[in-house]
C-alpha cells in the first residue's frame, strides 16, 4: 500500500470534520482549524514516507542474510615484522606479543605472537596486525619501522614486505554487485555465469585478477559453438591455477560448447606523481591507493589521468594537491589486453604559502 500524500491526509481529515461536525468547520487556509490539520497531515506524510523506506531497505538485506551474503566488514592488514639486534645476540632476546610498533601516519600495528632472537642471531621474525580496520592500514614493505616503546636486546624493526588484507567496510552498491554475481553463477551455462567460476577458481591461495570471456555473439571473429577465456593475474597465472581453471571450465561449461584458454601479460604503466600534503607521512596510504586502483581495473579498461588523481586525493587527509607526471594522458587499450601497475614513484612536498609544482603535469587542489 503506497503511503499517503499531505494532499491526500489533508483530504481525508477535512472529510471527516465535516460529516461529523453539526456546524460547517472553517477550514480556510490560514485559519487555526486549517493549519492544525496541515500540521497532522505534514506528519502523516513524513511517517508513511519513513516507513516506505524502512521496509524497501530492510527487504534487500534480509534477502543478502538468507543467502549468506551480508555486508563484508571492514578488516585490518596484516603482515610480518622484522626485528633487529645489534651484535648477535648473547642471550635469547624475548619480542613478546602485543609489542606495539608504527608506521606511517602513525598506523598502528601489533605482534600477535611471541617471537625470539636466539643466541647467535641478528633478528626474529613475528606475525603482526593492524590495530585499525580498513584498505589504510596497508602499508608498503619497509614503511612500519618505529618501536612504541623500548625492548632490552632490539634495536630497529621494519616490514620486510607489504601488510596487506585491510579493506574497508563494504558499500551496498558492492554488495548488491556480489549477490548479482553469486545469482549468474547459479546458472553455469552462459559466459556471465562461467566468468563468476573462473573468477573464484582457486589455487593454494591463488586467483586471478580479472578474465574476460567471448562468444560468437560478443566477437563475430569466433566461431559459434566456440568460447574464448583470455585471464590475467599479476605476476603471472602459473602452470598449476591455469590447470585448475581448465578442470572448472570444463565441469561448468554447456555441453557442445568448446572453449580456448589462454593467459594475458600485463602491460605495466609506471606512475609518476608529487603530492602537495600538510604533513608529511601520506606516502604508505597514497600507495596503497594507487595499487587498489590498478588491481581494480578490467581487462580492456584504459588508465585514467582523471580516476588517478582521484584515487591519490582522497588516500590520506593530509594530501591537498596532486600532480600526475607519468603517465601525461589516458592510457588505452584493446578489450583483451589488461594494464598493470609498474613502477610507482610518489613524493611529497610539504604545503607552505609559496609552494609551486612542477611544470608539465595534471593536478588537483582540494
Amino acid at each position: 500500500m503506497q503511503p499517503k500524500t499531505f494532499n491526500q491526509a489533508l483530504s481525508e481529515m477535512a472529510r471527516h470534520l465535516m460529516a461529523e461536525l453539526p456546524d460547517t468547520p472553517d477550514l480556510v487556509p490560514g485559519s487555526v482549524l486549517r493549519s492544525l490539520l496541515e500540521a497532522v497531515a505534514f506528519q502523516v506524510e513524513d511517517l508513511g514516507y519513513r516507513q516506505e523506506r524502512s521496509i524497501l531497505d530492510a527487504t534487500p538485506e534480509a534477502i543478502y542474510q538468507a543467502f549468506a551474503h551480508a555486508r563484508l566488514p571492514a578488516t585490518s592488514a596484516a603482515g610480518v615484522l622484522r626485528f633487529f639486534c645489534g651484535p648477535p645476540a648473547a642471550a635469547p632476546v624475548l619480542v613478546p606479543t602485543g609489542t606495539e610498533v608504527y608506521g606511517e601516519g602513525e598506523a598502528l600495528y601489533v605482534t600477535t605472537a611471541d617471537a625470539v632472537i636466539s643466541v647467535g642471531s641478528l633478528s626474529v621474525d613475528a606475525p603482526a596486525q593492524a590495530q585499525a580496520t580498513g584498505s589504510r592500514t596497508n602499508a608498503a614493505a619497509g614503511s612500519i619501522t618505529r618501536l612504541g616503546s623500548g625492548i632490552l636486546g632490539v634495536q630497529s624493526v621494519l616490514n620486510p614486505a607489504s601488510f596487506a588484507g585491510g579493506r574497508d567496510a563494504e558499500e551496498p552498491s558492492d554488495q548488491a554487485d556480489r549477490f548479482q554475481a553469486y545469482l549468474a553463477s547459479l546458472d553455469r551455462s552462459n559466459l556471465a555465469a562461467l566468468r563468476v567460476v573462473v573468477l573464484g577458481t582457486e589455487y593454494q591461495g591463488q586467483r586471478l585478477n580479472t578474465a574476460r570471456l567471448s562468444d560468437a555473439n560478443t566477437d563475430p571473429a569466433i566461431d559459434p559453438g566456440h568460447f574464448t577465456v583470455r585471464v590475467y593475474k599479476r605476476g603471472g597465472v602459473g602452470a598449476d591455477l591455469l590447470s585448475a581453471l581448465k578442470v572448472e571450465i570444463d565441469t561448468h561449461r554447456s555441453g557442445g560448447c568448446l572453449p580456448t584458454l589462454s593467459e594475458v601479460t600485463g602491460q605495466p604503466i609506471n606512475v609518476r606523481a608529487v603530492l602537495t600534503v600538510r604533513q608529511l607521512g601520506t606516502l604508505a596510504s597514497a600507495r596503497a591507493a594507487v595499487e587498489a586502483y590498478f588491481a581494480a581495473l578490467d581487462m580492456g579498461q584504459k588508465v585514467s589521468i582523471e580516476n588517478l588523481i582521484a584515487a591519490l586525493s582522497t588516500a590520506h587527509p593530509d594530501i591537498l594537491e596532486v600532480t600526475i607526471l607519468t603517465p601525461t594522458s589516458d592510457v588505452r587499450i584493446s578489450p583483451g589486453e589488461q594494464l598493470e601497475l609498474g613502477a610507482l614513484d610518489l613524493t611529497e612536498q610539504q604545503d607552505t604559502p609559496l609552494s609551486t609544482l612542477p611544470l608539465g603535469g595534471q593536478g588537483w587542489a582540494r
